[in-house]
């Protein structure tokens, strides 16, 4: 590609990418195959560092979505007389130079600040000693979990330095996914506690989540062939994803679902039952007894649904739950 062609590519990159900071979040892509699903980095506002070549996986919270070999990739260069300030089109720019990550979305502030520190072992001790806490203690250590220190985390531990030994106290809570309190007791190295400090990292868990294994289209009722699974990191902000099958199967589809995207509990809707002029049978319950009466439906109605429908012997207008298609309920 010739150089003209190179400031032609480069000026629409950045078009692109700067109409995306007006949204405080950038994303970019190249032409992926309709089964790919898309990969959505959360990037950190404050980037510490005790190496000159700053890598990726230092300006990553959820490392979790990346290779290994993803998070050692360079990003930028720092010394350790000052900081640098990265806008997050600077490092989408940066990231367009590996192919493996064009279709990669970033999430996070407009601008990252990135710092080089002396050296950061005592803080990848501390990382490493409550990720190994955490995923050894129930209920986390029946789960594929990944433990995610926030940016302020860092700076605590980071400034707290040297310690001969770190305790893990977690909060009487119920709360195990997502932003999780804990507190960290650091003793010295005479064996003195030295700090309490009180972090609060995200816990995420990985997952085999409903994807559609075909496009969907709407009204389409969901066979067990048009679906598949696929692994996701989830917290306490993904419960609308789909973790079991049987909750999508037999279903109606309510928006369009392409190949390969997540199927979340907003996409699918209760089968329709019955249509207003149906005639369908109501079983009629009193205590033990029950009784089974043709009716005939006055509105459309889907599974679990309460609608009206007219008794055909007495002619009585009665409310029934639709338990089946083309089956309703009355409880007396």
């Amino acid at each position: 590609m010739n150089s003209f062609s190179n400031e032609i590519r480069n000026a629409m990159i950045w078009t692109v990418l700067a109409a995306g900071m007006l949204c405080g979040q950038l994303a970019f892509s190249v032409k992926a195959s309709p089964e790919t699903v898309k990969r959505t980095i959360n990037i950190k506002e404050r980037v510490e560092s005790d190496r000159n070549a700053v890598k990726l996986k230092d300006f990553v919270i959820n490392k979790g979505m990346l290779s290994d070999e993803e998070l050692e990739f360079d990003i930028v260069e720092v010394s350790e007389k000052r900081e640098k300030t990265l806008s997050l089109v600077d490092l989408a720019c940066v990231l367009q130079n590996y192919n493996s990550l064009m279709n990669v979305q970033l999430r996070g502030p407009s601008y990252i600040t990135v710092r080089r520190l002396k050296s950061s072992e005592h803080l990848d001790r501390a990382r490493r000693e409550i990720a190994d806490y955490i995923k050894g203690n129930p209920p986390w250590n029946d789960w594929e979990v990944d433990v995610l220190l926030n940016s302020n985390d860092e700076l605590l531990l980071s400034k707290a330095g040297e310690f001969s030994k770190l305790e893990v106290k977690s909060y009487s809570s119920s709360k195990m996914l997502g932003t999780v309190a804990f507190r960290i007791i650091l003793y010295d190295m005479d064996g003195r506690q030295k700090d309490i400090l009180a972090i609060n990292p995200v816990i995420q868990r990985k997952v085999d989540v409903i994807v559609a294994a075909d496009s969907l289209q709407k009204g389409q009722i969901i066979r067990k062939g048009d679906l598949k699974t696929a692994p996701m990191w989830i917290d306490g902000s993904s419960r609308d994803m789909i973790l079991d099958e049987a909750d999508c199967i037999g279903k109606e589809v309510a928006k369009k679902v392409n190949s390969g995207e997540f199927i979340r509990t907003s996409d699918v809707l209760m089968p329709v039952c019955a249509k207003k002029g149906d005639i369908i049978w109501v079983e009629c319950i009193s205590g033990a007894l029950s009784v089974r009466v043709a009716a005939t439906v006055l509105e459309n109605g889907r599974l679990g649904d309460f609608i009206k429908v007219r008794n055909n012997s007495s002619q009585k207008v009665i409310d029934v739950e639709l338990t089946e298609e083309k089956t309703a309920r009355k409880r007396i």
